[in-house]
C-alpha cells in the first residue's frame, strides 16, 4: 500500500478535488492512472456521472460512494495505515457538502466504521492468496454490467459441487441462466487447480464442433491419427476442472452423450451447463432458473415503497435504466409503474433489460402503457447480444424452433388457458384429437415442453397436484403462434373444450363448498379463477358457448358471495340470464333457477330489493318448471326472506315452512340446516322465541357435523342476536366468539361484517360504547369495500345501537372510535374483536 503520499489538506477538502487527488495516485499493479471509465464499469453508473462527481456538478449517492471508496481500497490509493482517515476524510466532505446544498432537507448517511474495517481486512486477505489466484487459469470473460440478485442461487450451486459434479442451469429464454453461471465461476476459480473454461455453444449447430471448441480453448493439439475424443478424455481424467458449457439446447443429444462420457472416466471433472433443456442423463442434479422476483404490491405509502426498491427485478431495471438515462432514478413517485413493468415482464432480465433500454425516450409511466405487447416494443438490444437474444421475439423463436412438431402444437393450444392449468384441464383439451380420456403421449409432449424450459411446473405444497404456467410474455408468443397456425373454427373448438371443462369444474365445487371441503374448493376456485373469467368472457360473445357459461355462473354465486365479488357475479349472471332469454336457449330449468337464484342474492346483498325480488320469484317458478325440489327448497329461502323485509310476514312464513319441509324429504344436511336457519330468523322477527331458539339450535348441530364453518357461522350470530333480546349476555358472548372463529378460519368478508356488527350489539348491551363503535366501525368498512347494504331487517336494529353510542360518547368520540374501526385491516379488526370480545 502507498506510503509517500501526502495526506490531503484542508484547501483540498471539497469532494470534487478530492475524488480527483485520490484517482491520480499511480496504482501498485503500475497500470497508470485510474481512469474515468473505468470507475464507472465498477461503480456500475455512466461516465458522465464520474465526470460530473469530479466536475462538482453531482454528488454520489450514499450506495455509489461506497462502491467508489471500495474501489479505491482495491486499487490501493489510500495511504497506508491511513486507509480509514482518508477515507472518513472524503465521505465528511461529500457529507457536508450535500447538507449545505440550499433546499436540502434529509441527511447524508454518516461513515459506516464497521464497514470499512471488513473491506480493509477483505483487501488484505486477498493480499494473502494473491499469488495462489496468479497461477490460476481462466477465461471467463469480464462483466461489463452489476450482478443483482440470486444470493440464494448462487450459494446453492456452490454447495451443489460439493456432492456433484454436473449441475444443469436450466430456463426459458433470458432468464438470466449465463450470467448466474458466470458468476457462479467466478466465485469458484480458486477452488479449481486447473481452472474454470467457459464455452458458448450458441453458434454452433454440429456435435462434432463441439470437442473441437473445448480442445481448442484448453489448448490441447491433436496428434496425427489419434482419436481426438480420447486425446481430450485424457487430458481432463487428470485435470481439476470446471467446465462452463453455455446454451446447450441445440446441441442436447451430443452434449449429453460426451458429459456422460467424460464424468465416467474423469474424477475430479465438474461441469456446469447452462440449457433451455435439460440433458436427462445420469448425475445430472437440475437446477431451475426462475425470472427475478417481481414486487407484489398491494398496499400504498413506506411499505410499498420498501417491498419495491429491495425487489431484485427493480433493481435490476434501474441499474440498466441509468445506464442509458444517468439523471433516472427510483422514487415514490415513478416506483409502483416500474413494479408494474416488471410484473408485466414476469421479472424475465432480458427483456427488463430490453425495457430500461427505452428509458432515456419514455417515462416510467409511459414505458409501461405501451408494454401491452411487450414483443412488439422490446426489439432493441446491444449490439454484441448473441443473435438468438437480440430481441425478446427472436429468444422465443430460437426455443420454438427447437421443438419437434407435436411439441409445438401443444405449444400452441395451451396458450388458450389464462393463469395456468392443471392436468385434467390439458387431457380434457386433448382428448377429442387423442380420443383418449387420459393420453400418455399428451403427458410426454408436456414433460418435454417443461425440459424445454416453455412450461413452468408450480406446486402449493410438496404433495399437492401440480400446475402448469407460461409466463405471460410466452403466453402471448404463443398465442400469435396459435393465430397463425390456425383459422376460427379451430380456435372456437378450442375455447369450446376449455369452456366445458371449467363449467364441469364449477359444478362440482357446488356441494364442496357446502361442506367440510369449502377451503380446499375456495383455494382451486381462486387458482382457477382467470380460467373461469376468460371461458365466461368466450361464452357471453359467443352464442352456442352461451350454455357453459351459465353453467359456470350459476354454480359459482357462492363463490362470489363468499370472496365479495358481488358485482362481478352480477354482472356475469345478469348477462348469460339476458342471453339465455333472449335467444330462447334450450337451458334446463334447473340451471336458469339456479342462475336466477343466484343474481338474486347478489342482489339482496347489494340492497337492491326490487331487482332481487324479481329475481328471486324468477327462479321459484323456474326450479318449480324443473319439478327440482332440492332447487324449490333453496329458492323459497329467498323469496321468504324478501317477503318478510317487504311486510308479508305470513306469506314469508309460509314460504320457508315449505322450504324446511321439502329439505327435510330431500334429506340434504345442508339444505335443511340453511332452510332452518331461514325460518328461525322469520319466526323470531314475528316474536316466536322459543320455536326460533330450537330452529337455531337444530341449524348449528346438522352444520357442526357437516363441518361447513362459513355458514355454520350464521346460526350462531342469528341466536346470539336472540340471546342478547332475551337478556341472556353470556350464551351470546360464547356463541359470537364461536362465530368470530368460524369467520376467521374462512376468511368471508361479508360475514365478517356481520359478527362485527353483532358483536357491537352486544358490547353496547354491556356498556362498552367506545370499543361497540370502534366494531361498527370495522363493519362499515367492509360493506363498503363489498360495494354491500345492511341487510333490510338488521337496519331497526343498527340504527337503534349507532343512536344509543352517540348519547353515551357525544357525537365527536363516537365518530372518532367509528372511523378507527373503519380504516383497520381484516386481521387488525380479528384481533381487536376478539380481545374486545
Amino acid at each position: 500500500m502507498h506510503k509517500e503520499y501526502s495526506h490531503p489538506q484542508s484547501k483540498e477538502s471539497s469532494p470534487d478535488q478530492l475524488f480527483k487527488l485520490f484517482r491520480s495516485r499511480p496504482r501498485l499493479a503500475d497500470s497508470g492512472k485510474l481512469k474515468q471509465t473505468e470507475i464507472a464499469a465498477r461503480v456500475q453508473v455512466d461516465v458522465r456521472a464520474v465526470q460530473q462527481w469530479e466536475n462538482g456538478e453531482r454528488l454520489p449517492s450514499a450506495e455509489n460512494l461506497k462502491k467508489l471508496l471500495r474501489v479505491f481500497v482495491e486499487e490501493d490509493l489510500f495511504i497506508e495505515q491511513r486507509e480509514r482517515e482518508e477515507a472518513r476524510f472524503l465521505w465528511q466532505a461529500v457529507k457536508q457538502t450535500y447538507e449545505q446544498r440550499p433546499g436540502t432537507t434529509r441527511l447524508y448517511p454518516p461513515f459506516d466504521e464497521e464497514w470499512f474495517r471488513a473491506i480493509l481486512s477483505d483487501r488484505r486477505e486477498e493480499f494473502l492468496v494473491s499469488a495462489q489466484r496468479e497461477k490460476v487459469k481462466t477465461n471467463l470473460p469480464t462483466p461489463l454490467t452489476g450482478f443483482v440478485g440470486r444470493e440464494q442461487e448462487l450459494a446453492k450451486i456452490k454447495s451443489l459441487f460439493t456432492s456433484t459434479r454436473l449441475i444443469t442451469l436450466a430456463g426459458t429464454g433470458g432468464c438470466g441462466k449465463t450470467r448466474l453461471a458466470l458468476e457462479a465461476a467466478r466465485d469458484l476459480v480458486e477452488h479449481y487447480r486447473d481452472g474454470v473454461w467457459f464455452f458458448d455453444f450458441a453458434t454452433v449447430r454440429e456435435p462434432a464442433f463441439i470437442l473441437e471448441m473445448v480442445a481448442m480453448t484448453l489448448g490441447i493439439v491433436e496428434e496425427q491419427g489419434s482419436d481426438q475424443a480420447q486425446v481430450l478424455t485424457n487430458w481432463l481424467r487428470r485435470k481439476q476442472i470446471l467446465l462452463i458449457m453455455d446454451n446447450c439446447e441445440q446441441l442436447v443429444a451430443g452434449c449429453a452423450l460426451l458429459i456422460e462420457s467424460w464424468l465416467r472416466t474423469c474424477p475430479y471433472l465438474h461441469i456446469l451447463v447452462t440449457s433451455r433443456e435439460i440433458l436427462n442423463i445420469v448425475g445430472e442434479h437440475v437446477l431451475s432458473v426462475s425470472p427475478l422476483p417481481v414486487p407484489t404490491v398491494q398496499t400504498q405509502g413506506q411499505l410499498a415503497w420498501d417491498t419495491i426498491r429491495s425487489s431484485p427485478a427493480v433493481r435490476l431495471f434501474t441499474e440498466r435504466a441509468q445506464a442509458v438515462h444517468p439523471a433516472f432514478e427510483l422514487t415514490p413517485e415513478n416506483a409502483v409503474a416500474i413494479a408494474q413493468i416488471c410484473q408485466r415482464l414476469d421479472g424475465l432480465p432480458l427483456a427488463l433489460e430490453l425495457a430500461a433500454a427505452r428509458m432515456n425516450l419514455l417515462s416510467a409511466t409511459q414505458l409501461l402503457e405501451r408494454l401491452a405487447a411487450p414483443l412488439s416494443l422490446l426489439t432493441g438490444s446491444t449490439r454484441t447480444h448473441q443473435p438468438h437474444q437480440q430481441t425478446l421475439r427472436t429468444s422465443l423463436d430460437w426455443s420454438y424452433q427447437l421443438l419437434e412438431t407435436e411439441e409445438q402444437e401443444l405449444f400452441r393450444h395451451v396458450s388458450i388457458f389464462a393463469g395456468g392449468w392443471t392436468l385434467p384441464a390439458l387431457e380434457a383439451l386433448t382428448q377429442a384429437k387423442t380420443g383418449l380420456p387420459k393420453s400418455e403421449r399428451t403427458l410426454q409432449i408436456l414433460s418435454q415442453l417443461v425440459a424445454k424450459s416453455l412450461v413452468i411446473v408450480q406446486r402449493s405444497t410438496p404433495n399437492a397436484e401440480p400446475r402448469f404456467l407460461l409466463l405471460d410474455t410466452i403466453r402471448q408468443y404463443s398465442q400469435e403462434r396459435l393465430a397463425e397456425h390456425s383459422n376460427e373454427a379451430e380456435r372456437s373448438f378450442l375455447q369450446e373444450k376449455h369452456a366445458a371443462f371449467y363449467a364441469s369444474m364449477a359444478e362440482e365445487s357446488e356441494s364442496h363448498l357446502r361442506s367440510a371441503q369449502r377451503a380446499p374448493w375456495l383455494r382451486h376456485l381462486k387458482e382457477e379463477y382467470e380460467n373461469i373469467r376468460a371461458a365466461l368472457s368466450w361464452s357471453t360473445s359467443h352464442n352456442d358457448m352461451a350454455g357453459h357459461g351459465l353453467r359456470i355462473a350459476a354454480a359459482l354465486y357462492w363463490f362470489w358471495l363468499h370472496q365479495g365479488s358481488w358485482s362481478e357475479g352480477s354482472r356475469w349472471l345478469t348477462t348469460l340470464l339476458e342471453l339465455a332469454h333472449a335467444h330462447k336457449a334450450d337451458q334446463e330449468q334447473r340451471i336458469l333457477a339456479k342462475a336466477a337464484h343466484g343474481a338474486g342474492i347478489l342482489a339482496w346483498v347489494q340492497g337492491k330489493q326490487e331487482e332481487a325480488a324479481g329475481l328471486a320469484q324468477e327462479s321459484l317458478a323456474a326450479a318449480r318448471m324443473a319439478e327440482d325440489r332440492e332447487a324449490i327448497a333453496i329458492c323459497l329461502r329467498l323469496v321468504s326472506q324478501i317477503l318478510q323485509a317487504q311486510g308479508e310476514s305470513q306469506q314469508a312464513l309460509a314460504y320457508a315452512t315449505e322450504s324446511v319441509t321439502l329439505a327435510r324429504a330431500q334429506a340434504n344436511s345442508w339444505n335443511l340446516a340453511t332452510s332452518l336457519n331461514n325460518l328461525a330468523t322469520i319466526i323470531r322477527l314475528q316474536g316466536e322465541s322459543e320455536k326460533a331458539c330450537a330452529f337455531y339450535e337444530e341449524s348449528i348441530a346438522l352444520l357442526r357435523e357437516i363441518g361447513d364453518m362459513w355458514e355454520l357461522s350464521a346460526p350462531l350470530r342469528n341466536l346470539g342476536s336472540l340471546m342478547i333480546q332475551l337478556g341472556d349476555y353470556q350464551r351470546a358472548h360464547i356463541l359470537y366468539r364461536e362465530a368470530l372463529h368460524c369467520c376467521q378460519e374462512m376468511r368471508g368478508a361479508w360475514f365478517l361484517s356481520r359478527s362485527f356488527e353483532d358483536i357491537a350489539f352486544l358490547l353496547n348491551r354491556r356498556g362498552e360504547a367506545k370499543h361497540a363503535a370502534t366494531l361498527l366501525g370495522v363493519a362499515e368498512g367492509l360493506r363498503e369495500r363489498l360495494g354491500a347494504s345492511l341487510i333490510p331487517f338488521t337496519t331497526q336494529a343498527y340504527e337503534e345501537n349507532l343512536e344509543s353510542l352517540q348519547s353515551q360518547l357525544n357525537q365527536e368520540a363516537c365518530l372518532l372510535a367509528w372511523q378507527s374501526g373503519k380504516d383497520m385491516e381484516i386481521e387488525q379488526a380479528l384481533a381487536f374483536a376478539l380481545q374486545v370480545l
